[in-house]
């Protein structure tokens, strides 16, 4: 039977557990295993951050978290594609382009990095890119109305009715 005091301390400690088991149980396990956890979950962490930071249009800082976040793992297709966005929305269309770019060349499908690709484009006027990068993107899912939208805006703006 448990004594009084080992419930109070089970009653302490248990919150501990649950919140940060790798904190509770790393004197368990190798500490290396701890620090590659650690390593893992951080970019993951940041990306978050990021795109909690971007919901409040703080779109600066928001990219800030989104480079750390491939700083620690810069194969991180959704911080990237986060990046461009934030980017985007900086107005820097360089950035953004080279970001989505980059995220295409890691997953060559993926529609978010299509979309500011080809946004990014439209912003800079350079329509038929803009236009070919939409088109690709309707491959991937033709009935996507803000893409459609993008490819009626750049023919209207070419005057191609």
């Amino acid at each position: 039977m448990m004594t009084a005091r080992v419930t109070a301390l089970l009653i302490l400690v248990a919150p501990l557990l649950m919140v940060r088991p790798d904190v509770a149980v790393s004197g368990w396990r190798d500490a290396g295993q701890a620090d590659t956890a650690e390593r893992r979950e951080a970019p993951y962490r940041q990306n978050n951050l990021g795109v909690a930071l971007m919901e409040q249009y703080k779109h600066e800082e928001a990219a800030a978290r989104f480079r750390e976040a491939l700083a620690g793992d810069p194969g991180f297709v959704i911080a990237r594609v986060n990046l461009a966005l934030a980017l985007y929305f900086q107005n820097d269309g360089r950035g953004a382009t080279t970001e989505a770019l980059a995220a295409l060349k890691q997953a060559p499908e993926t529609a978010p990095a299509l979309y500011v690709l080809g946004a990014s484009y439209k912003k800079e006027r350079l329509y038929t890119e803009a236009l070919a990068v939409f088109e690709r993107l309707l491959k991937i899912d033709g009935r996507d109305p803000y893409t459609n939208i993008q490819v009626g805006q750049i023919h209207s703006a070419n005057q191609q009715y």
